[in-house]
């Protein structure tokens, strides 16, 4: 019986988002920039399958309306992350 064994392979990112300002009927509006991080791990199940899990935060400062900030426009999205790859082909 042959057995395969793999290490996890981890990963993190820091992503940041920049928000251009806006011009409306509203008045100057700049939505808020956002920074975040992602992290996580793959595991090689055999030579044709993997799996990955992951977790994404992201956090959205105040929006502004004429210089202004609008209580309560700040935002916090977390996103947990699955994945699953099969390669078909043999080779």
């Amino acid at each position: 019986m042959n057995r395969c064994v793999h290490e996890g392979l981890r990963y993190f990112a820091g992503p940041t988002t920049y928000t251009t300002t806006t011009d409306g009927n509203a008045g100057k509006v700049d939505p808020g920039d956002a920074v975040g991080a992602t992290f996580g791990m793959g595991f090689g199940i055999n030579e044709r399958s993997s799996f990955n899990l992951g977790y994404s935060h992201r956090h959205f400062f105040n929006t502004r309306l004429n210089g202004d900030k609008i209580g309560g426009s700040a935002l916090n999205i977390g996103q947990l992350l699955l994945g699953y790859s099969l390669r078909q082909l043999k080779q």
